[in-house]
């Protein structure tokens, strides 16, 4: 993130100024807010974040109210859809390092900063907002049918033309193999035929290298 303290200083409370009790700040995020971030995945949107700030004398307990749309790209087509964003975290800034909450968040603060920067917190907060899997309902962005197709059961007609191949492939083998007529009392002959010192037919090897570039 870039070090802009003027642009940071947008993204501020002015803590000294603030009576105890409800406040309430509003803070706008564009294109240029986005931007401010080199390697956030948005680049457009449009989102307020309102801060409803209950300030005591050992702490500033702080509700984030996120609220907009970010532009996004399909996950389907790539297409660009505008994604509307909602969520609501908390965060306590304190003034006292013993200070101690269960399962809250707590970041402490230097109580003589008159200044206090949610900048990152704004920016975390929305990118929390935005869903993982982006691929949006119907009334927010529609697929086009060409690109459906495409990424429709991809590759099948390859795939069942493939298992065609190797079925014709072994029942051509199967086919042409014609298996001793044994008795089944005649255990010498059984011995004789399966012995691993005999030479091997050139048929059953060809299928053993088929069967083994069938198997996964």
């Amino acid at each position: 993130m870039r070090q802009d303290k003027t642009f940071e200083r947008q993204y501020s409370v002015n803590v000294a100024r603030l009576r105890d009790g409800i406040t309430e700040e509003v803070f706008e995020a564009g294109a240029a807010f986005f931007e401010y971030f080199p390697h956030a995945p948005i680049r457009e949107g449009d989102v307020q974040v309102r801060l409803v700030i209950d300030k005591s004398a050992r702490m500033l307990d702080v509700h984030f109210h996120v609220t907009g749309q970010v532009m996004l790209a399909c996950d389907r087509c790539l297409q660009p859809y505008n994604q509307p964003v909602e969520t609501v975290e908390r965060v306590i800034y304190s003034f006292d390092p013993s200070l101690n909450l269960d399962d809250e968040e707590i970041i402490y603060v230097n109580p003589q900063e008159p200044q206090l920067s949610v900048l990152q917190e704004c920016y975390d907060f929305i990118m929390l907002s935005v869903p993982m899997r982006k691929v949006p309902a119907p009334d927010l962005h529609t697929c086009s049918p060409e690109v459906l197709a495409l990424i429709q059961n991809p590759g099948q007609d390859h795939e069942e033309d493939d298992d065609a191949d190797e079925s014709d492939e072994v029942s051509a083998l199967f086919g042409s193999l014609t298996l001793p007529d044994l008795d089944e009392d005649d255990d010498e002959a059984v011995t004789e035929e399966f012995d691993d010192s005999a030479p091997v037919d050139p048929r059953w090897e060809a299928l053993r290298k088929l069967k083994d570039q069938m198997e996964p």
